[in-house]
């Protein structure tokens, strides 16, 4: 987006807000602006004009946010990993300006903003584990195995943020999105009944321990699978 342009959206977001109208065309220029290849000059442009205040988005520091946004979009384009995710870089700034405002009430905005709800909840799991997700993920993690319960299941956009918070949580996440969250265990509920084991919520928990393992380099080939399984079944009788 060009320097005019952004200009006009900015203008539209203040007087769209201005004239009471639905949040879906101020979303739409909002998200217009936030996809250029600079999105943090964009997002400190917004807080000099107060547009951002106009939306309920108020940051405490708009160095420390900018900041954060350029060094996401820098592990965007170096982590080649991000790139198969899924990522919505829109999704990754809302959150982060929702991250770092005074009392900004996510519902409020994705509500206001006719936000959909898939997307919203991607939004509103950022803010809620985010600071939990920093501070763990601030000391390097070993095991493996420990790395990957953490980790496992959130969002990309949740991953880019928190990589962009510091050297070791970029670190930890690099580790995952590179080689752990590929790993599976190669067997499966049908080689477990094969094992003549019952269906049943065992074969979750017998699959999770071989992951366990593989991960962290206990076992390796699909016959240790086999034979750990009917250990762990032994165990459970």
């Amino acid at each position: 987006m060009d320097m005019q342009t952004e200009k006009l959206a900015i203008l539209s977001i203040k007087m769209n807000i201005l004239k009471g109208l639905n949040g879906i065309r101020i979303r739409d220029e909002l998200e217009s602006i936030l996809n250029g290849k600079k999105p943090e000059r964009a997002v400190r442009r917004l807080f000099l004009l107060e547009a951002l205040d106009s939306i309920g988005i108020n940051p405490e520091s708009i160095g420390r946010l900018t900041t954060h946004i350029e060094n996401a979009v820098k592990k965007y384009e170096k982590i080649a990993e991000f790139k198969e995710m899924n990522i919505l870089m829109w999704r990754v700034l809302v959150s982060l300006m929702l991250l770092y405002s005074k009392n900004a009430d996510t519902g409020n905005f994705c509500s206001r903003m006719k936000i959909k709800k898939k997307d919203c909840a991607i939004i509103t799991e950022i803010i809620n584990d985010y600071a939990y997700l920093k501070k763990t993920l601030g000391k390097k993690i070993s095991k493996n195995s420990l790395l990957y319960s953490i980790i496992s299941g959130k969002s990309g956009e949740m991953l880019l943020i928190v990589s962009a918070a510091g050297k070791t949580q970029c670190a930890n996440i690099s580790k995952f999105v590179s080689g752990l969250s590929v790993i599976k265990p190669e067997i499966t509920g049908k080689d477990l009944k094969y094992l003549n084991i019952e269906p049943s919520k065992k074969y979750k928990f017998i699959l999770d321990e071989i992951l366990k393992l593989k991960l962290d380099k206990k076992i390796k080939t699909r016959q240790d699978e086999l034979e750990t399984a009917v250990k762990i079944i032994e165990k459970l009788k």
